[in-house]
């Protein structure tokens, strides 16, 4: 069915037609007049939305804005059906605009798809837009659940109001393009698909009072003999975010798992390491259950990491590092022989060695300014976009001398090393807006730019997929956002302690490792970690010749964290229920077990000695019936204690025993 129309005052007047789309778990109705999404029907329940959704589209040139909701626009509709779904396509033609507008809403066993593909008209100049796709809350949105993945959800959506949530970064964004809004009785997500190319994009929340988010693309460019496209999917679930998460994980499943199944090998202990590390202190670390190293400091500076002369500089040295007295110490040069000998010592000792690297980002000043000069990321007052330790931030698209010296030295780095067990690499972190080069999606001020994030999105699956062919790890530092990970065998949250409560997110299904700093000066530090690796379902890192209370923390602790080895996150509805005041999480384990952990947010074993005693924990998830015993391993103790389990309703029931700082229960067959 094709239509053409007029929207105008007095066609607002008339009577509107409904049209339709039906699906598994919900249906859509649209306005016939407007083409605006007007209701979202849940499987037996009322309309998820009280107010209509609608588009927004800003013309950064001339300053307009052009808006379905209240402007007039000549609408061209057309409503067809296939094998796997309904679509409904139409061609907003708004007065007064340099564009066109196709906009098209499909149903699908995914959900609802939305896609507008914006073309200029002939003879308009290129310029930059933003797109704004209004997502209506309920009626009674007070009290309304609010998830993302960052360390401030879930939370109510009373708490957001004037929130601008920006996808990709790990300390104020969101690390998954999605939102996830639920009650007591169903769930709505809406969610960027992964792999659809963006700009810029916020989840902007309005106040409870009001009537919906907005999700913004901005710094879009829209450019001549190109059509600029952006997409949503929204989809129904279940009261919880779990759910919601596991769908997208289902639907993108090379985002979430590890390419390489070997990577569970190294969960486990961590090292940052240096090729003039002592056999002693690996000997040290393997005591303490290591299991891996990051080899740094194996190359002179950052950007050269496969030097092709016999030999060079310690990296410290060159860069005169503070923070690496060590290296400092240790003098000597560095080459392929020594690095070689260094990876065999390590190996003798049980533990797997990393490489490190970096798919873009630091480049030392002195060389790239020299070697890659016009790869140099520059900000908008002229100078270069600076990174760690003031190297310059260096872009490495593939288009680049510099990204094709990236792609180079990874084809050499394990010609160079046969003996490395992959690589580690660092700082997947950097965003920002480079103006001096252009990714063919994005402008500033009118003008072509670069959002640095498409270096990952570019060169990380090649990398990935070019070590998984040789059998090869890559584990990775800085998660950005998840669409820079493609292939990532697992991840690193660096520092803070709530970076781990982000980069989980990225790793439902991926080994996780929380590095943790002034290891040996600071027992405290250390328990805060391996609690974090509990509440996580994280490994820990680790630095030889501990002190007698810092092994004190790591031999109460470890016996608990190893039990997450092999663990996957549950994504099933409110499946676990803890105490008040005790954090922890619900994993699979790798034997068929589900493990629950248990962590008091004030308690130490360094400074307390209250016991809590038959603490409650409810669960329910699929196949519980088929658990018929529970066991406790405590930090207060040595070996495993009872717990029982009693059948609620529909949850089961388990009574820990006794509880001090933290606990991990086993329910097995």
């Amino acid at each position: 069915m094709t239509i053409n129309d007029r929207r105008n005052s007095g066609d607002r007047r008339t009577a509107d037609i409904r049209i339709r789309l039906p699906g598994k778990n919900m249906a859509a109705v649209f306005s016939g007049r407007s083409g605006n999404l007007i209701e979202i029907g849940i499987k037996n329940g009322k309309p998820w939305n009280a107010w209509p959704a609608g588009l927004i589209i800003e013309d950064k040139l001339t300053n307009q804005s052009f808006n379905d909701m209240l402007d007039d626009f000549r609408l061209s509709r057309k409503v067809y059906n296939d094998h796997a779904g309904k679509t409904i396509e139409n061609e907003k033609n708004f007065s007064g605009a340099a564009f066109t507008a196709r906009e098209s809403w499909r149903m699908d066993e995914r959900g609802l798809s939305w896609r507008i593909e914006l073309e200029l008209k002939a003879g308009e100049k290129d310029r930059e837009i933003v797109v704004r796709q209004f997502i209506p809350y309920p009626k009674s949105a007070y009290g309304l659940n609010v998830w993302s993945a960052q360390s401030q959800f879930p939370a109510k959506l009373e708490r957001l109001g004037g929130l601008r949530l920006a996808y990709g970064d790990v300390c104020y964004g969101t690390i998954i393009p999605m939102v996830s809004f639920y009650n007591d009785k169903a769930g709505l997500s809406v969610v960027k698909p992964l792999g659809a190319p963006s700009s810029k994009l916020e989840f902007c929340f309005q106040d409870y009072r009001s009537e919906g988010m907005t999700v913004e693309w901005s710094l879009l460019g829209l450019r001549r003999n190109k059509k600029t496209v952006v997409e949503l999917l929204i989809f129904t679930h279940e009261a919880c975010w779990r759910p919601a998460l596991k769908r997208v994980v289902d639907m993108h499943p090379s985002y979430f798992k590890p390419s390489n199944p070997n990577v569970r090998d190294i969960e486990g202990g961590y090292l940052f390491s240096h090729p003039f590390v002592k056999e002693s202190e690996i000997q040290s670390v393997a005591q303490s259950g290591a299991k891996w190293e990051e080899l740094h400091a194996h190359f002179p500076f950052y950007g050269n990491y496969v030097p092709r002369e016999p030999e060079w500089d310690n990296l410290a040295r060159v860069l005169d590092l503070k923070n690496y007295h060590e290296f400092k110490k240790s003098g000597g040069k560095v080459s392929p022989k020594l690095i070689a000998e260094h990876i065999k010592m390590v190996h003798k000792h049980g533990l797997k060695s990393l490489l490190y690297f970096q798919s873009t980002g630091d480049g030392y000043p002195p060389y790239v300014s020299k070697h890659f000069k016009d790869s140099i990321a520059m900000g908008k007052d002229g100078k270069p976009l600076t990174a760690w330790s003031d190297q310059y931030l260096m872009n490495a698209d593939p288009s680049t001398p510099f990204g094709r010296e990236i792609r180079d030295m990874f084809a050499r780095i394990f010609r160079q090393y046969p003996d490395a067990d992959g690589i580690f690499l660092d700082q997947v972190c950097y965003g920002g807006l480079d103006v001096a080069h252009d990714d063919g999606l994005t402008m500033s001020g009118n003008k072509p730019a670069y959002m640095m994030r498409n270096c990952y999105v570019r060169n990380v699956p090649e990398i990935t997929w070019q070590a998984q062919k040789q059998g090869k790890l890559v584990f990775a530092n800085g998660c950005l956002d998840i669409e820079a990970q493609q292939g990532v065998d697992g991840h690193m949250a660096e520092g803070s302690s709530w970076i781990a409560d982000v980069v989980k997110y990225a790793c439902v299904e991926k080994p996780l490792l929380f590095l943790s700093y002034d290891f040996n000066r600071d027992p405290a530090r250390v328990e805060e970690m391996m609690q974090k690796c509990l509440i996580s379902g994280a490994s820990y890192s680790l630095w030889p010749f501990p002190s007698r209370k810092v092994r004190r923390v790591l031999d109460c602790y470890r016996p608990l964290v190893e039990l997450l080895i092999g663990r996957r996150l549950l994504l099933e509805p409110d499946p676990a229920r803890l105490p008040t005041g005790y954090a922890g999480d619900i994993f699979y384990g790798p034997s068929g077990e589900m493990l629950i952990t248990l962590v008091g947010r004030k308690a130490s074993i360094l400074s307390t000695n209250r016991i809590d005693r038959n603490l409650r924990i409810s669960v329910k998830f699929k196949g519980m019936a088929r658990l018929k015993r529970a066991e406790c391993l405590g930090t207060h103790y040595r070996g495993t204690r009872r717990a029982r389990m009693t059948k609620a309703k529909d949850r089961l029931i388990v009574s820990v025993p006794e509880h001090q700082t933290a606990t991990v229960i086993r329910l097995m067959p």
